[in-house]
């Protein structure tokens, strides 16, 4: 797994070091790369910022202090050790409250599935500190999301958003709604209480049948469930396409997960992607998988991958903006027009035009809420008495227009400018509209979805 495609080796060499870096196993062809870049000039702050920002840092350490380690200055060499080491510990920490969150659940008869995070890392890296993560994500069956949302507040935690009883209740039977977030009492951990793995305009699963396919996993000398790898698969392959694989930890998963498990079904992986229209998706990880960081597919995958041009092309896209920068990454640095392409590329990745209409319709919901629902601002700039508090919605968007209009004449006439996409202008003269700030302050749901510190991982 250590040949790279010709576009990897055309990149930068500390990205070109991070690529070949970013497994658990290298060959000795990788080790031959690996030392012979590390004797090249290496920009070696950049390369520590980049594999933190895309969560890959435990595989760089791996295998640097492994296979040839002299060349770093020693400055930067404690720098990665101890960035390792407290990566080390607090996963170790987040595992420990992972497993007791299960228990507090098994003894109340709740069955629950544990995925990402230390599950993911230890049955498919083999080490739960060889990957990043921040949250806990555990699914469980939908009528018994209510008992198991009240046992987690009861035992350490308290609700990420404030929600009335019928609030509540809504947002389990909407066909968008897919979980609870909770934080725990010292703000260290944040878990996710799922009953959908996705939207199901953008993953239309079913899952109550994933428990029917679960296979029994150790993890800290506890047996907790965990995804089929056919299932893995397909989930790990949909969730790093709708953040549009902005993270090389994302494409890691995919590569090591066929490393780790190579039966895999094929089969059965294709008859689901094909059921839940979702190949596209599915193609999209595996070429990544295989072009980044040289992972084997068997030859009729790849043949179908070869009949799917679109999905290169998305693919190439990729590959073209993954390493625009660390400060492109950072949550303070998502720019409205970024999270717009994200939400058009997200698009794009559906097969069937009455999905793509579908997830139109969410986003453009989305969008239609952060312009009309006020925030503390909207309250500052006019004040109004309580009693004409209704008023706000009205005030809300003319102030949008008194802060933004000028941009929005001025740049509305831009085009896009990625040359290679389709997207109509106006969605790039929207972007005014939703500067950040003014989204995060609003009800926007999916800006939460972007965050890389939080449930990307």
């Amino acid at each position: 797994m250590s040949k790279l495609n010709g576009s990897a080796k055309r990149c930068r060499p500390e990205i070109e070091l991070l690529l070949c870096c970013a497994r658990t196993s290298v060959d000795e062809a990788g080790a031959n790369r690996i030392r012979d870049l590390v004797q090249t000039p290496v920009d070696w702050q950049y390369l520590i910022d980049t594999s933190l920002a895309h969560g890959v840092m435990p595989l760089l350490y791996k295998n640097l202090s492994s296979i040839y380690p002299q060349p770093m200055p020693e400055r930067i060499a404690r720098k990665l050790g101890n960035c390792y080491r407290s990566h080390a510990q607090r996963n170790l920490f987040v595992t420990s409250e992972l497993l007791r969150v299960l228990r507090l659940l098994e003894k109340s008869g709740i069955a629950a599935l544990p995925y990402k995070g230390p599950v993911l890392a230890a049955s498919v890296y083999g080490d739960v500190s060889m990957r990043s993560f921040s949250d806990l994500d555990i699914l469980v069956h939908k009528h018994d999301v209510l008992r198991a949302k009240d046992l987690i507040l009861s035992h350490g935690y308290r609700s990420a958003k404030t929600l009335t009883s019928g609030q509540e209740i809504a947002h389990l039977r909407s066909k968008h709604g897919k979980d609870f977030g909770f934080i725990d009492l010292n703000d260290s951990v944040k878990l996710e209480l799922h009953w959908e793995l996705a939207i199901l305009a953008l993953f239309p699963l079913e899952t109550r049948s994933l428990w029917d396919r679960l296979e029994p996993f150790q993890v800290g000398g506890m047996s907790v469930l965990n995804l089929a790898p056919e299932d893995l698969l397909l989930t790990l392959c949909v969730h790093g396409g709708k953040h549009f694989f902005k993270r090389l930890e994302w494409i890691c998963d995919i590569s090591e997960l066929l490393a780790a498990k190579p039966g895999i079904c094929w089969g059965t992986v294709i008859d689901y992607a094909t059921k839940l229209h979702s190949k596209r998706l599915l193609f999209l990880g595996l070429i990544l998988a295989r072009d980044l960081l040289g992972a084997e597919l068997p030859e009729e995958i790849s043949l179908q991958i070869r009949a799917d041009r679109y999905t290169g092309l998305l693919a190439a896209r990729v590959q073209k903006t993954l390493f625009s920068g660390p400060d492109r990454l950072s949550s303070l640095a998502v720019k409205s027009s970024e999270v717009i392409k994200r939400d058009v590329h997200v698009i794009t990745l559906r097969e069937r035009r009455r999905d793509r209409m579908l997830l139109f319709f969410y986003y453009f919901g989305d969008y239609l809420r952060a312009v009309l629902t006020p925030n503390e601002e909207d309250k500052s700039f006019f004040r109004l008495p309580g009693f004409f508090s209704f008023l706000y919605h009205v005030v809300r968007p003319i102030r949008l227009v008194k802060a933004y209009g000028l941009n929005l004449l001025t740049q509305g006439n831009q085009e896009s400018p990625d040359s290679d996409e389709s997207t109509t202008s106006w969605w790039y003269r929207a972007n005014c509209f939703f500067d950040r700030k003014e989204i995060t302050e609003g009800t926007r749901p999916l800006v939460d979805d972007i965050k890389p510190s939080s449930n990307e991982r």
